[in-house]
């Protein structure tokens, strides 16, 4: 998207690959942490990290036009779920589903089969173990999908995922 924005400006345009670039500066052999977007990097490892790459060699204006075409190509699309793999690519809505579902059961397992569990908890579950960047109004968003189609059932008030718990439905346990 910036690139689309910025595609009439003359500026020299650098890319940091900013889990790569956290890899190679401050990886420890005692602790594996591999932030998830750039926002997971606190801003004084973030300055490091412009410092060191900031005179990395520009992009060329093929690459600026490429991925400003790409930026159009995605915002035209009406897909709801997108993933980035080595590039980025649509999936359904419901791609999560069952992930969201094991992991109801795992915490449902590990909570000695507590009837229900805070929504919360299990949004926050499936966020700590996914390995792309989605947020967790999204996977709520999926949760009350499940809700809705009798996959689980449900205890409290909806208005805000911290106001209702959640467990298995009897046919999905």
């Amino acid at each position: 998207m910036a690139l689309f924005l910025l595609k009439d400006k003359k500026n020299d345009i650098v890319l940091i690959n900013t889990n790569q670039a956290y890899q190679e500066q401050f990886q420890r052999p005692d602790c594996n942490y591999t932030p998830l977007c750039s926002g997971e990097i606190s801003p004084e490892k973030f300055g490091i990290l412009y410092k060191k790459y900031k005179l990395t060699k520009p992009i060329s204006l093929e690459m600026k036009k490429s991925l400003a075409k790409e930026w159009e190509t995605l915002s035209e699309s009406q897909d709801k779920l997108r993933l980035w793999t080595d590039k980025i690519h649509s999936v359904t809505e419901d791609h999560y589903d069952s992930f969201i579902i094991k992991m109801a059961q795992k915490l449902h397992d590990k909570l000695g089969g507590k009837e229900f569990i805070k929504s919360v908890r299990l949004v926050g579950e499936v966020l700590g173990h996914l390995e792309q960047y989605l947020g967790d109004q999204f996977i709520e968003y999926r949760v009350r999908h499940l809700i809705k189609n009798g996959t689980f059932e449900m205890e409290g008030s909806s208005r805000a995922m911290r106001y209702y718990s959640i467990k298995l439905a009897r046919q999905n346990r």
